[in-house]
Formats: C-alpha cells, structure tokens, sequence
C-alpha cells in the first residue's frame, strides 16, 4: 500500500532519533552545498574532530579499577576518552549533565558500567541517540548477574549494547567503542 509502513518499517528508527538524524543530515546537506550525503558519515565526519570521542560512565569510585582496562584499551588504540564517576541513583543529575556536555562536545560513544541494579547505562541511552555500550559489574552476592539483567533488557527504542561482566566486559566494551568509531 503506497503511504503505509510495514511493521519493520515503523520500528526501524524510533521517532526520537529519527529527528535527530533528520537535523544532522539537514546540517550536512547545507554544509556541502545541497548536495546529498550520507548520513553515517556525516556522522563520522563531525565525530572525528571532536573531543573526547569516548565518554566512560561508572557508578561508583569502586568501579574505577575494572573500568581502567577499558581506558588503557582506548588509549592503547588512540582512542581519545574520558572517565567520570556518576550514578543514576546518586547523581542523576550530574548523569544527566555529562551527557548533555558530551552531546554538544562531540562524543560519539558512551560506555556505562554499573553493579547491582545497572540503570546507568540505560539511564544514558534514554538521554541521547550517541550509542550506548553497557559494562556489568559484579557488585552483589549474585556476582554481576543482576547488573547484566538490568543492562540487557533494555525496552525498545532505548538500546544499549551489553558486553560481559567485569574485566572481560570492560575491555571488549572499549573495543566495540573503536569498531564504532
């Protein structure tokens, strides 16, 4: 049916990241003079000179020693980041304006690690379309299954990738982020 969508044609983009790529394709097309560019690398384009081009989330000072691999990874493939300690519960505002700060600064992905209930990382994706990987830590008596249940299930139009629990997690996080960029 002309003027229909299909079912997967509807749940492709949400709506809220639909305008957004909208603007950055407008913004590129002005830029090139009218001339149609592709979308993901417009993106890529305006990423690359921006800093930093990771953003690391943990939910407490005791996560910093498993989230270090994941910057010593980054760092190791000149990958320019930065690690901030903020928690969803604790300081939700502060999360939230670190993502608003990274949006404008140009970062292009955000990796989150929390233990226990994990809402940071679905707390950034709910805030921005910048992709979003989830690093589980152990932090309770179920040894980081908690914290992976609640970075995995995640409801549609808030995705979040999920990587493994602890160190694992935290280096493969940072070579995902570099696959990305």
């Amino acid at each position: 049916c002309v003027g229909r969508k299909g079912p997967l044609q509807r749940r492709a983009l949400p709506d809220r990241h639909r305008s957004a790529v909208a603007s950055i394709s407008a913004a590129a097309s002005s830029r090139s003079g009218g001339a149609t560019v592709a979308v993901h690398q417009t993106v890529r384009d305006h990423m690359a000179d921006q800093f930093p081009s990771v953003l690391v989330l943990v939910g407490s000072e005791s996560d910093r020693a498993t989230m270090s691999k994941t910057v010593e990874t980054l760092q190791e493939l000149g990958v320019t980041c930065r690690l901030e300690v903020a928690s969803a519960h604790r300081t939700p505002d502060k999360v939230r304006r670190l993502i608003e700060e990274g949006d404008r600064a140009g970062v292009a992905v955000y990796i989150c690690a929390a233990g226990m209930a994990a809402h940071l990382a679905g707390m950034v994706a709910a805030h921005t379309i910048r992709p979003v990987i989830g690093v589980p830590l152990a932090g309770s008596s179920l040894n980081g299954l908690d914290a992976l249940l609640a970075t995995v299930q995640m409801p549609r139009g808030i995705p979040v990738a999920t990587v493994a629990i602890g160190e694992h997690g935290a280096v493969n996080a940072a070579l995902l982020a570099a696959q990305i960029l």
